[in-house]
């Protein structure tokens, strides 16, 4: 058995059926609605009353799941490292590093060291932890050749330290090239104490098909709990990707559409938190960085909580939310914002969806051949 034992696999309450996108869903279901295999469009009427103790139960079930498979893979450790901070505006990786903190803080584990890529060192992470200490990579939707600045500093932290057990928390992968996808893989089963951590089954079979045993676990954010929203003042918001995930075709119909449209991404530090932004990056080789890098760990949830406060900003003007980002579907759950999900090119949401959250009421999924233009028009039909 993997490390971590059954505590990897799905164990939800028997009232929270995960079913597939194709499956027909009982009109008592606590599902708004479903894919279906013979009419595939959205189905139209008013939302009905949203049983928020069937969310909640959903996130507290989740966030126990998280908090149990890390206590599996950690196998009694009380020091680790936490490397790969998210600087930069995505709320999402902020929301999952949150929900680490949240997880580790928990389960009595210590962080003995934090960074960003930038600001890693090798020396200072063999000076703050103990010799057998694990290294714990950030979570998130970033492993593969999407984003080859991170990967290509995962395979550093690999690479580098061979004598500490190394976990990749939980991600959901996708490479375009073979080569790019065997060297990680094979990086990992040349470490000998990497423990890969996937956030859905496709992720996880391509990890089995590269000889690497994938344990599955929820994301880290459903550690938050659920979360207070602001007043609504808009009926629909879209927050939708601008950046290489996103469908570049969305910009050009927002302009026709009836809704308030945004992407977090394009949030710039401001204030104090722009200060906060800029120390961060002070690499070791600055002279002030001895001074600054003990605070790094208060610096680095400060700016978290800050872009936490943005999304939860943003998605709270709607009534209703559409979305193509995972972590706006995320929060809009810990939020109690009803909302309607549109896939990535590559599949990203609907395998997270079919995985962990179909059972919640508060989801629409839409047809991966509709339009952004047909979410619109069921938020707009949801909204009050």
């Amino acid at each position: 058995m993997p490390p971590g034992g059954p505590y990897c696999e799905i164990r939800m309450f028997k009232t929270l059926r995960l079913p597939t996108f194709s499956q027909r869903v009982p009109l008592d279901s606590t599902l708004i609605c479903h894919r279906s295999t013979v009419t595939p469009r959205l189905s139209q009427g008013p939302m009905p009353v949203l049983p928020v103790a069937a969310n909640t139960a959903l996130i507290e079930a989740l966030g126990e799941q998280y908090r149990e498979c890390l206590r599996g893979v950690l196998q009694g450790a009380k020091t680790v490292a936490l490397v790969d901070f998210p600087n930069y505006p995505n709320v999402g990786d902020s929301l999952i590093w949150l929900g680490q903190l949240a997880a580790l803080r928990s389960l009595g584990v210590r962080v003995g060291y934090m960074c960003t890529a930038e600001t890693f060192s090798q020396s200072r992470l063999e000076q703050m932890l103990p010799a057998d200490a694990p290294i714990l990579f950030s979570g998130g939707g970033n492993l593969g050749d999407l984003y080859p600045r991170i990967q290509q500093f995962r395979l550093r932290v690999l690479q580098e330290f061979p004598q500490h057990p190394f976990v990749q928390l939980p991600q959901s992968i996708h490479f375009s090239q073979a080569p790019e996808a065997e060297a990680f893989f094979s990086a990992l089963r040349s470490h000998g104490r990497a423990t890969l951590m996937v956030r859905d089954q496709p992720s996880r079979a391509l990890a089995s098909a590269h000889g690497v045993a994938a344990l599955i676990c929820p994301d880290a954010a459903f550690c938050l709990g659920p979360l207070r929203r602001h007043a609504p003042t808009a009926p629909v918001v879209a927050l939708l990707r601008t950046d290489s995930e996103g469908d570049s075709s969305f910009n050009t119909l927002l302009g026709d559409l009836r809704a308030d449209a945004v992407d977090w991404l394009r949030i710039a530090p401001h204030g104090f938190h722009s200060w906060l932004y800029d120390l961060t990056y002070l690499t070791p080789t600055r002279r002030l960085y001895p001074f600054i890098e003990p605070f790094h760990r208060n610096i680095y949830a400060l700016l978290a909580a800050a872009r936490l406060a943005d999304g939860r900003r943003i998605l709270s003007r709607g009534d209703v939310v559409v979305t193509d980002r995972l972590h706006a579907h995320v929060l809009c759950l810990l939020l109690g914002i009803p909302h309607v999900i549109l896939d990535n090119f590559y599949g990203k949401i609907a395998n997270f969806y079919q995985q962990w959250t179909a059972p919640s009421p508060l989801v629409c999924p839409v047809e991966s051949a509709d339009t952004l233009e047909s979410a619109i028009q069921r938020a707009q039909s949801l909204a009050r």
